[in-house]
């Protein structure tokens, strides 16, 4: 057994003993998604989220996933549009609002999405955040005067 898979053991003994341990939570599914075993991820944080909602990052984390998965069959717009809006009017954050249009591109709503994330442009440069700025300018690429503007998968 690696040294990688025995933190993954670890830290998923420790989140999955209590669910309220964000940070265990957080990085079982990182650890999970680069082992590519993302239905196991995203299964931990939608238990994780029911039991604690007011989890922000676990929520965001779950959003993210929902809408931008590698594996093209678990993701979900539908369900991660609600959550990612719901993130954002709680924090404000730009990271948060980039969820968002992250969630409308899966929906296939490239004008939204662009739309969006040219505000969470704006946000994050006011914010003097310019390294965000910076990805999320990139990423706006993906979704201007497009037709389908899914994130890639595997």
């Amino acid at each position: 057994m690696s040294a990688g898979d025995e933190a993954l053991d670890e830290f998923l003994r420790v989140a999955q003993a209590d669910l309220n341990n964000e940070e265990a939570v957080l990085q079982s599914v990182t650890l999970l998604s680069r082992a590519r075993q993302y239905a196991k991820a995203l299964a931990l944080l939608e238990k994780s989220h029911a039991q604690h909602p007011e989890k922000t990052d676990t929520a965001a984390t779950l959003a993210y996933l929902l809408a931008a998965s590698p594996q093209n069959d678990l993701r979900s717009g539908a369900r991660a549009l609600p959550l990612a809006e719901e993130i954002f009017r709680t924090t404000g954050l730009p990271q948060h609002g980039a969820i968002v249009a992250l969630a409308l591109a899966e929906l296939g709503r490239c004008a939204e999405a662009a739309d969006s994330q040219q505000k969470m442009i704006a946000l994050a440069e006011q914010k003097q955040l310019m390294d965000l700025a910076s990805k999320l300018r990139a990423d706006l690429k993906l979704y201007e005067g497009r037709q389908s503007c899914r994130p890639a998968g595997q």
